[in-house]
């Protein structure tokens, strides 16, 4: 391992990941007045102008290029994340509108009023 001679100034907390949770205790901490320091591995996400779950993109934001979960035993998936925004940068396109055939079977079974598309 390469070990880098940084100066890195005095904070009161350092948070390692920028995923959702880490920015919510960011500003918690920020707000209290707090130095925060927050360290991610991997690069902004801005650095990427790739096409959705590209070769390109999942090279860059994922962790092992998006292929742990082929590897493992049993396999088993899942994703994780190797960029600015963690968890919610890689995800957010791993989650699909609920099918209107769906919402009209909940809006039927469970929930006439509040199973709308807007709504969910």
């Amino acid at each position: 391992m390469k070990m880098l001679d940084i100066k890195i100034p005095i904070h009161d907390f350092l948070i390692i990941d920028s995923g959702p949770v880490e920015a919510i205790k960011t500003c918690i901490l920020a707000e209290a007045d707090k130095e925060v320091l927050v360290l991610e591995k991997g690069p902004t996400a801005a650095k990427c102008n790739c096409q959705p779950f590209s070769p390109a993109e999942m090279a860059l934001r994922y962790r092992n290029g998006g292929i742990t979960p082929a590897l493992g035993h049993p396999k088993i998936a899942y994703v994780e994340a190797c960029c600015e925004g963690g968890g919610s940068e890689v995800t957010s396109g791993l989650h699909h509108r609920t099918p209107p055939e769906v919402l009209a079977k909940w809006q039927k079974e469970f929930l006439p009023d509040d199973a709308t598309e807007n709504r969910m």
